[in-house]
């Protein structure tokens, strides 16, 4: 159970106005461990978190073809670091669309005449 704003704003401020983290804690009926973490956090006790996004992250479906289209050789990694998204949610958004993993290396295209017989055709 997290304790209220009050209650930490109480205590930050005993603790910064001289008081002891020890007498706090017996005062306000606080674990001493709690104070201690309390005034290790960035920006201070009563600084609440930004908070976070409340939906996932989406990609555009038309920006997501265009983007293997430019660099059909990209990697799953790759492709997320563009859009600022996890791996995952490229593969998912490919696999909704249709839209296959290649099947063909990229010294095939680059070199076709070298690697003619190495590889078997698509």
């Amino acid at each position: 159970m997290s304790y209220s704003y009050d209650l930490r704003k109480c205590v930050e401020a005993y603790v910064l106005g001289g008081g002891k983290k020890t007498e706090a804690a017996q005062l306000f009926r606080v674990h001493v461990q709690t104070i201690h973490n309390w005034m290790r956090m960035k920006g201070g006790v009563c600084s609440a978190g930004k908070p976070g996004p409340k939906t996932g992250r989406t990609v555009k479906h038309e920006a997501l073809k265009k983007a293997i289209e430019v660099r059909p050789d990209a990697r799953l990694k790759g492709l997320a670091e563009g859009f600022h998204v996890h791996p995952s949610t490229i593969f998912y958004a490919c696999k909704k669309w249709g839209i296959t993993r290649k099947k063909d290396l990229g010294v095939q295209r680059a070199r076709p005449d070298e690697t003619q017989g190495l590889f078997a055709a698509s």
